[in-house]
């Protein structure tokens, strides 16, 4: 997953007593990623794209882990 490619976002996140997941606004939304780190500290890969900004208020911008996409479209390398 590189800058440039169009991912869809799948709330894997963990479910409340009701059922409900952490993530339901940008779930199975594509967006495009901004930027990809590896945290130095745990090794995991963090991606942040345009859905934070989007739809998680405005200047939302956590990223997250890798786990959470799905790469739809490829950027042109």
């Amino acid at each position: 997953m590189q800058v440039g490619d169009l991912v869809r976002f799948n709330d894997v996140s963990s479910k409340d007593t009701e059922g409900n997941r952490s993530f339901p606004e940008i779930d199975g939304r594509v967006g495009l990623v901004l930027k990809v780190r590896t945290d130095k500290k745990s090794g995991t890969v963090l991606v942040y794209t345009d859905l934070e900004r989007r739809y998680l208020g405005g200047n939302s911008t956590r990223g997250f882990n890798s786990v959470y996409y799905e790469v739809v479209n490829v950027a042109t390398r």
